[in-house]
């Protein structure tokens, strides 16, 4: 995964227009048939900035910077933030200090439109607005089958031991508080997750997803001993809080982390029920590999023994999936997008409408053979996606499909970790397919933590790739999307990246813990980051339609 980091983003004083009446919201039965989400509003003559700001707006004290990723920061004591009294030393240096910043403003990027780059309009009919938030990785810090003995900086691991793990429950808490905030101002049809919504398949971090967003009951992001890093209450991610919850329907897409050990390894066996050996390794008392575990001196790395716990048990993909169908809180949609037929396929494959002329698609690319790249199953393109797309086509729809792997991601399944399949779907002719529907407009893509815009040409004309950066890395983002009518033949997606807000909420304090750590994680160069390049994170693209 590329971590090259340009300029620190600056981002939160969003360009986002209010509309001029409220977007209503209805329910989807999730069983593969698309359902109205959203309604057509007209754009505000003069698009204000909201009324809201964060405090911290996603760049570190540049006194401090960002360390060569290459050639990282030692702590004094020892190396990485892999203990307590490493993150805390490396904090108390002035590392993970954040000062608030200016809100960019939106550049312009077009293709297809001619030789004229067109200009965003104050009239343009607004179509949808809606946030994607993919890869928080919303973890059980203290599992046995994680990988943080191997923790270091670098591409492959440099994230198998996050500071800031305890805190994803807190931060992902947060990030609903935030969006929250957004709808208040400017009204959203819906949430699309991106898929690794839990980090290491655990039936906990289901429940602990589910609930946060839903906001229902009280929540406690512990497992094994029972832990308070920081005495007193809700003031560390080991706190029983209770969850805000989305006030915003929500949709669920499936990542690497939802069906894979770590996100890379398989917990399959031949006959396609869940490995004992992975059972025993997640509910155990032996981690091979390291896990944190807490003390009074706060928390270092162990291969064990720790505290054993059944609720740790990995989740098979149609168990998941049925969870996420049961759950009943918050506003929405029944089954979020799971209905019956994504039960009986085992796959996250849904449509639903964001107002009258945009069709959303979510493809599932996750590969639970093993290796963190994704899959297009040729037996799943033909029998759940093109149907999808023909009948959007159809219907006269524009459309966005939603996926967790980008097209640089998309292989054979092979690889570290994976194991080759003979149904994969070429990634040249899987991009081709998209590309050949005309109407298909954008590519909602995660994954790799980084804001990327990439402009993917193919069939008659081409897509924009958009992808989000995670809540689990730095920046700490998520993006809320605006597609905007231009006229009948020039559609304009505007997309803005969003910083969390840390000055108000149940869970603030807790969550500035983690945003502390993240920060100083980035800064030292041992952890990544995917800020992107000034044209990566708020813009505005157009894409010229068929006449």
């Amino acid at each position: 995964m590329s971590r090259g980091l340009q300029r620190p983003l600056r981002s939160l004083a969003m360009l986002i227009a209010l509309s001029a009446s409220s977007v209503g919201c209805s329910s989807s039965s999730g069983g593969g048939s698309p359902t109205d989400a959203g309604a057509d509003t007209t754009e505000a003559a003069a698009p204000p900035e909201p009324a809201f700001k964060s405090t911290v707006d996603g760049t570190v004290d540049t006194a401090k910077g960002r360390a060569d990723e290459n050639n990282p920061i030692d702590a004094a004591g020892g190396t990485n933030a892999a203990t307590s009294t490493r993150a805390d030393g490396f904090v108390s240096q002035g590392y993970g200090q954040i000062v608030a910043k200016p809100g960019e403003k939106h550049t312009v990027r077009a293709i297809g439109t001619g030789d004229v780059t067109p200009t965003p309009t104050a009239g343009a009919k607004l179509l949808t607005r809606f946030v994607h938030m993919p890869d928080f990785q919303l973890m059980d810090d203290e599992s046995p089958s994680r990988f943080a003995s191997i923790d270091s900086y670098g591409e492959l691991t440099a994230y198998a031991d996050r500071p800031h793990d305890a805190e994803m429950c807190v931060l992902v808490n947060q990030a609903i508080h935030t969006i929250n905030e957004v709808n208040a101002q400017a009204p959203l049809d819906f949430t699309v997750l991106g898929g690794d919504n839990v980090d290491n398949v655990q039936s906990n971090e289901l429940d602990w997803v589910l609930n946060i967003l839903d906001g229902t009951g009280t929540v406690k992001c512990d497992s094994g001993n029972p832990d308070d890093p920081v005495p007193g209450p809700a003031n560390d991610g080991k706190d029983e809080f209770t969850p805000e919850g989305l006030k915003v329907p929500w949709y669920w897409v499936m990542g690497n982390h939802d069906v894979l050990q770590n996100g890379n390894m398989s917990i399959l066996q031949s006959d396609g029920t869940a490995s004992p050996d992975a059972i025993s390794l997640a509910t155990g008392t032996s981690a091979p590999s390291g896990t944190r575990v807490y003390s009074a001196a706060g928390w270092t790395t162990s291969t064990g023994p720790v505290v054993a716990d059944a609720k740790r048990a990995p989740l098979m993909r149609k168990d998941m999936l049925q969870r996420v169908h049961d759950k009943t809180g918050g506003p929405g949609p029944a089954g979020h997008g799971i209905g019956a037929a994504q039960l009986q396929s085992g796959k996250a494959v849904h449509a639903w409408d964001a107002g009258s002329r945009v069709r959303m698609i979510a493809f599932d690319t996750a590969a639970e053979t093993g290796g963190e790249g994704g899959i297009a199953r040729t037996g799943d393109v033909n029998n759940l996606l093109k149907p999808l797309l023909d009948q959007a086509k159809a219907d006269g729809k524009l459309v966005m499909v939603v996926m967790h792997h980008a097209n640089d991601h998309i292989g054979d399944g092979s690889g570290t970790f994976g194991n080759q399949q003979a149904d994969a779907m070429d990634p040249a002719a899987f991009k081709e397919l998209l590309a050949g529907y005309d109407n298909v407009i954008a590519t909602v893509v995660g994954h790799t933590h980084q804001n990327r815009i990439e402009w993917i040409p193919g069939g008659s004309r081409g897509y924009w790739e958009i992808m989000t950066s995670a809540v689990a890395d730095w920046p700490q983002q998520f993006r809320v999307y605006e597609v905007f009518e231009e006229s009948t033949t020039l559609i304009r997606l505007r997309v803005t990246a969003v910083d969390i807000d840390f000055t108000s909420g149940s869970t603030a304090t807790a969550a500035m813990r983690g945003r502390t750590y993240c920060a100083m994680d980035w800064s030292t160069g041992w952890g990544g980051g995917g800020t992107g390049k000034t044209d990566d994170r708020n813009v505005d693209m157009f894409i010229k339609l068929s006449n």
